[in-house]
This record gives structure tokens, C-alpha cells and sequence, in this order.
């Protein structure tokens, strides 16, 4: 049988997930539509790499699209259930994003300032991304308030940013691409 990727059923605002009716807007798909739209991103950085740079950092985007496939699983199976996520983000998840940003920050010169976006492109586009998982995380938290979302995956999501934002300045360093500082004084 093939995907069927319409119903003919026409768009009438609302979208049928298992047994319930949901409106289009309803913060669940507000939730899982930026998880869909950063891993979309990573895919983008992960196509921008190319098989002749692909390595560390690309399995460290695999790692992390992954991730954000078990978010999106966790957060629709919290919503539609009372009983605990099969599928969850684990202390595990949170100590993997904790350990790349220890082990790029080892290589790194201290950060004594804050950095202006940009640099190489992967650089760019990882920065953008760290934008991406900031709306991603502000987004969970307005839907935690309505409905309970797991203290680990909050905890990841928050790490989430912070990993994307080491993978950027790891970017510009390993391509002796100097970090710029913001001028405060144009």
C-alpha cells in the first residue's frame, strides 16, 4: 500500500491525531511543529557538511535529530495520555548534550564576551539553529503549564541551545574564523 498524504476530507482548522480532533493551532503542534522545524534545520547543517567533512560533529547532529524525534514522541504521548511516555528524553540525552559542550569547551579559549552570530556558514547555520531550540524550549514551557511535561526533557531542551551554540564557536575556531564581539556604539 502506498502513503496516503491527503484525505480529501478538505482543511477545515483541525487535524485528527489517534482518537482526538485538534484544532491547527493548538499548542501541541505549535510544540512538536519547532521540534520538526529544527531537525529540519540540522538537516540542513548536516547536508551543508558533505560526505567529505562528514565526522564527529555529523554524528553529533544525527545524534541530536534522533533526540528531537524522541521529544516530539515524548510531548504528543504526554498530551494524549496520563500514563508514562514509552518513548522519553533520559537523564542519558541530557548528560550526551552536557558532555559535547564540556568536551568542545576544553578546546575552546574562554568566552569573555558575547559573540555577534555568523563566521563560516556551518557556524551561521548552528547559530540559527541555537535560535531555533530557544523558541523551541519557550514554546514547551507555555505548553507545560497546560500540560505536564517531563523536569528531564525541559532540562535537555534547555541544554539543547547551549550545545548548538558550543558546535557554532567550535565552528569558527576550527576554521581560525575569529569571533567578533558586538559593537555597542554604531
Amino acid at each position: 500500500m502506498r502513503t496516503k498524504f491527503y484525505t480529501k476530507a478538505g482543511d477545515k482548522g483541525s487535524t485528527v491525531m489517534g482518537k482526538k480532533t485538534l484544532a491547527k493551532d493548538n499548542d501541541l503542534f505549535n510544540v512538536l511543529g519547532m521540534c520538526d522545524q529544527l531537525n529540519s534545520w540540522l538537516g540542513i547543517i548536516k547536508a551543508t557538511y558533505g560526505k567529505k567533512q562528514s565526522g564527529t560533529n555529523t554524528k553529533v547532529i544525527e545524534a541530536l535529530q534522533d533526540m528531537l524525534f524522541i521529544c516530539m514522541a515524548e510531548i504528543a504521548q504526554a498530551y494524549f495520555s496520563d500514563r508514562q511516555p514509552r518513548v522519553k528524553i533520559l537523564n542519558r540525552h541530557t548528560a550526551f548534550l552536557e558532555e559535547t559542550i564540556t568536551g568542545i569547551d576544553k578546546r575552546m579559549p574562554a568566552l569573555k564576551h558575547f559573540v555577534a552570530p555568523g563566521g563560516t556558514l556551518i557556524a551561521a547555520q548552528f547559530d540559527y539553529a541555537r535560535t531555533l531550540a530557544r523558541n523551541l524550549e519557550r514554546a514547551a514551557v507555555g505548553l507545560n503549564r497546560r500540560r505536564r511535561v517531563s523536569t528531564e526533557l525541559m532540562k535537555f531542551l534547555n541544554r539543547l541551545s547551549s550545545t548548538l551554540f558550543a558546535l557554532a564557536r567550535f565552528e569558527n575556531y576550527r576554521s581560525k574564523c575569529k569571533e567578533r564581539a558586538p559593537r555597542y556604539s554604531v
